[in-house]
């Protein structure tokens, strides 16, 4: 059965990183997705639930008139049209933007962000806002705390720090977010809280975790009086509680690897703690019964949905 395909879309100069997809058993519902750039998904599963779909690839544009707009009105305008076009031609009912990726870049005309964290080229909050307020379902992909723009400018504060008491780098040079510093975590969540009010009904969560590549033994710790994962636990809740008056959910991306484990003690994950706290979890697994399986042996009655994605980028849901 032909699914869709991916499109990319300009937003002023910026790329469109989203996802559609669609319903194919039972009544139309919002539910949970994930992927880079814009492509179509169809789900299947109880309406209102957390579950994922198959994807297939391929690519496509907005059409000529976007390049001659000259006003963001005019051309939240356009785009809205636009997009709901395909989301119909598509049969499909929702799309993902990435608002914040593994730099700490925000890929939006963000308030809340440090001012050299915002990409120069992403669109405007106001045509965020109407995309998100259009038809069908709009998810944010937020990576949580690897970030090279706060964590330089707030070293002491809110820094994954050397013993020197300098920013520690991993092996790409980027820097990292400690969640036991509150103003790490005061920061991360008000990104959170801003995509929630423009009106993103979901924030699909990734790297919630310390850092566990590069030279780690030069972190310094010895100041920390939480765990690790005591720390991370910490940040979710306070983002779940901060999201709680917008109805935002929560989903949390994880390797197949760490399900497997129950977590990580470098990276402070602790799936039995942090799984309960989310709406779905994410997985790339040849064998959806043994992490399905795995999920509810950690969680129990409070196990999340679980979405299964194909090492072929071929993608299907399990409900919980």
């Amino acid at each position: 059965m032909a699914i869709g395909h991916f499109v990319y879309a300009t937003l002023m100069r910026a790329v469109v990183s989203a996802l559609l997809y669609a319903d194919i058993i039972g009544a139309p519902g919002k539910n949970n997705l994930i992927g880079d750039r814009i492509n179509f998904i169809k789900t299947c599963g109880r309406p209102g639930r957390a579950i994922g779909g198959i994807v297939q690839y391929g690519d496509s544009v907005f059409p000529g008139p976007v390049r001659g707009v000259r006003t963001e009105q005019s051309l939240i305008v356009i785009i809205a049209v636009t997009l709901a076009a395909q989301l119909s031609a598509a049969g499909a009912n929702g799309f993902l933007y990435q608002v914040r990726d593994n730099t700490g870049a925000v890929r939006y005309g963000s308030a809340a962000a440090l001012s050299k964290a915002v990409v120069q080229d992403g669109p405007g909050m106001d045509l965020v806002k109407a995309l998100c307020a259009g038809e069908g379902l709009a998810v944010a992909r937020f990576n949580c705390l690897h970030d090279s723009f706060f964590a330089w400018e707030n070293m002491k504060e809110a820094a994954v720090c050397q013993r020197n008491g300098f920013v520690w780098y991993d092996n790409h040079s980027y820097h990292w977010l400690d969640p036991e510093k509150a103003l790490a975590r005061s920061y991360v969540i008000s990104l959170a809280v801003e995509c929630a009010q423009m009106g993103f009904d979901e924030l699909v969560l990734e790297e919630l975790a310390y850092p566990s590549s590069g030279r780690t033994g030069k972190i310094d710790y010895s100041g920390n009086v939480m765990t690790r994962g005591e720390a991370l636990v910490l940040l979710l809740g306070q983002m779940r509680e901060a999201l709680e008056p917008y109805g935002t959910r929560l989903s949390l991306l994880v390797t197949e690897k760490l399900l497997q484990a129950g977590g990580d003690e470098a990276t402070g994950e602790d799936l039995a703690a942090l799984l309960p706290m989310v709406d779905a979890v994410y997985v790339d697994t040849a064998d959806p019964a043994a992490a399905k399986a795995r999920l509810t042996e950690l969680a129990g009655e409070s196990a999340p949905a679980l979405v299964v994605m194909g090492a072929d980028g071929i993608r299907t849901a399990l409900n919980p």
